[in-house]
């Protein structure tokens, strides 16, 4: 006789007929849900209020698994790693990255990219008009697929030295870092990850300069007529406002690269098709040394680069080297 409530009785059950063993086996985990949903029902009807619920029974993980061994080709066996191919001259990886007939002089991309000394040792952008710098990159053809056709890049190390910096990109909005040497042109894309501070505090600068341009040229819809402190609280309002702009800009930020911003925007007098003049400018000329600001004699000579602005000595015409030469203006799209 069974038992059918849950009180902690044993539950008899007659032993089955040797022959039957086997039947009675396989239906267990069929009708074990079905005894459990009915075994709760009838505890409901007794009116207990605490039910305890049975778990079905899970059929029990297989041990006996077959072995098949699988003969590999040679080809699938090796995993493949691709490598960029590696030169010593940076006129060779030029070469090898031309997709086409080219003007003179030839410009690529950059990605992974360190600015240093001859040492090897990091410098930052500014640095480079005072010091040798060089350049360690890969150097890529001059198209969109970058990070998916890394393969078509030459590594290079040591090339250069650098010549010139420059930045584009004022009529479109966005900041184009360039650097150049005797052999090319070269869009600066993607820094090292060891690189990546030094360039981002120059890309912020350069973003200043083209966020000043905007609120500036007539040509873009500015306004070169508006007062300094508002142009100062527009150009910070918009570039925090950038997707993707993860610093916090401020109005003493702005002012305090306020030369350099002046000599990148006077620098474009000589080569744009502008109604205005940037060096004419009453606003550029508060920007460049605006009364609040006292300068800093003590300083030491690479402490005001980086903060007010840009010196060279490798040359007599100390603001070429903020604009492009008139012979690569329909190039680089300005």
């Amino acid at each position: 006789m069974l038992t059918n409530d849950f009180s902690g009785t044993r539950r008899c059950r007659a032993k089955p007929q040797k022959k039957e063993e086997e039947s009675a086996e396989n239906s267990k985990l069929e009708s074990g849900s079905q005894d459990a949903t009915e075994e709760v029902h009838h505890e409901v009807e007794k009116g207990d209020g605490h039910v305890t619920r049975k778990r079905p029974r899970r059929a029990a993980a297989c041990s006996d698994f077959k072995e098949k061994s699988i003969r590999l080709s040679e080809k699938k066996s090796v995993v493949m790693v691709k490598k960029n191919r590696m030169e010593e001259e940076e006129i060779d990886a030029v070469n090898l990255t031309k997709l086409g007939p080219e003007d003179p002089p030839p410009c690529r991309k950059l990605i992974d990219f360190i600015l240093h000394d001859a040492e090897g040792n990091p410098q930052p952008f500014e640095m480079s008009e005072i010091d040798d710098f060089f350049i360690t990159a890969l150097i890529m053809p001059m198209d969109d697929d970058l990070e998916k056709e890394r393969e078509r890049g030459v590594r290079c190390e040591g090339f250069g030295r650098i010549e010139d910096w420059n930045i584009s990109g004022y009529d479109e909005g966005t900041p184009v870092v360039w650097v150049s040497t005797d052999a090319a042109d070269y869009e600066c894309v993607k820094p090292a990850t060891n690189y990546k501070s030094y360039f981002d505090h120059f890309y912020e600068k350069a973003q200043v300069c083209v966020e000043v341009f905007k609120k500036l040229a007539k040509s873009v819809g500015g306004n070169p007529n508006q007062g300094l402190d508002e142009l100062l609280a527009s150009v910070v309002r918009s570039i925090n406002a950038m997707k993707g702009y993860s610093g916090t800009m401020s109005k003493d930020l702005v002012i305090s690269i306020g030369e350099f911003v002046y000599n990148q925007l006077v620098g474009l007098d000589e080569i744009s098709n502008h109604d205005e003049k940037f060096a004419t400018l009453s606003i550029l000329l508060s920007l460049r040394l605006p009364p609040t600001r006292e300068p800093k004699c003590k300083m030491r000579l690479t402490q005001c680069i980086c903060l007010y602005g840009s010196y060279s000595n490798r040359s007599p015409k100390q603001d070429t080297h903020f604009a492009y030469p008139a012979s690569r203006k329909a190039k680089k799209g300005l």
